[in-house]
């Protein structure tokens, strides 16, 4: 493959630090291709591979990439790794993205700047993407989409996730519902704002899409359950106890 022939002898040189092959169609295949040519290379910051039709076989060369294997040039290749793009491809949620994102969590101490927006994204990311939101400490600007159809407690769960977070700064939920977005921007930033931490900048899409009935009742839900915490969290002073109740009066007669 001559595209990855190429990108050998930049890494020989050193002197590659930005790849952006988005739209090329690549798939696969080629992705396997390319995380090979660039497994030795210990300068790469930026890493984009948006729409080139990469399912989850895809996603495990990346994380193979990612990866620390003891050697201490791919050691350097995850230490240096700042951005990775892998919007509109075709990664499902288990044994694609979440790979990923597990691998991330784990290995990767300096990305900033992660897309992960129009996959296949499911209730199955929720907890490798709150593994990565609670330990990647650097992480800074995260883009993802379709968050809205997790159910209310997942919503709940993540909010906290986004709370807890000492790196993220701005999130980028693309296609999304209103009730969605209004539950996390002003949930998420009650909750950090009760810690001392800064408030996250949530970004959106120009139009929301639809929400189904479904989705409605969710975000309600969710709603309740952060007032509650909310209350609660500001709530210095023990609550008075109940009054008892009065006895029925007994009937005479």
């Amino acid at each position: 493959m001559p595209l990855a022939q190429g990108l050998i002898l930049n890494c020989l040189k050193g002197s590659l630090k930005v790849l952006n092959l988005n739209n090329n169609r690549i798939g696969s295949k080629g992705v396997q291709l390319i995380c090979e040519a660039l497994k030795d290379h210990s300068k790469l910051e930026s890493l984009f591979l948006d729409d080139n039709g990469i399912d989850s076989d895809g996603a495990h060369s990346i994380c193979k990439l990612l990866s620390v294997t003891g050697d201490s040039s791919s050691l350097d290749l995850v230490s240096n790794l700042k951005e990775l793009h892998v919007a509109h491809n075709r990664m499902a949620s288990a044994g694609g993205l979440s790979l990923i994102l597990e691998t991330l969590s784990k290995s990767n101490k300096s990305l900033k700047f992660l897309d992960i927006s129009f996959n296949l994204i499911d209730i199955g990311a929720l907890r490798p993407l709150r593994l990565m939101l609670e330990r990647n400490t650097t992480l800074q600007y995260l883009t993802v989409s379709d968050l809205h159809k997790f159910n209310s407690r997942a919503i709940e769960s993540l909010s906290e996730s986004l709370a807890t977070s000492t790196g993220v700064k701005l999130v980028d939920f693309k296609r999304t519902t209103k009730s969605f977005f209004k539950t996390i921007e002003r949930g998420v930033n009650a909750l950090r704002e009760q810690v001392g931490k800064p408030s996250i900048v949530f970004l959106r899409d120009s139009q929301y899409i639809a929400a189904a009935a479904t989705d409605t009742s969710r975000i309600s839900e969710t709603r309740k359950a952060q007032k509650k915490a909310s209350k609660q969290g500001r709530s210095r002073t023990p609550e008075p106890a109940a009054r008892p109740k009065p006895r029925a009066r007994s009937s005479s007669g």
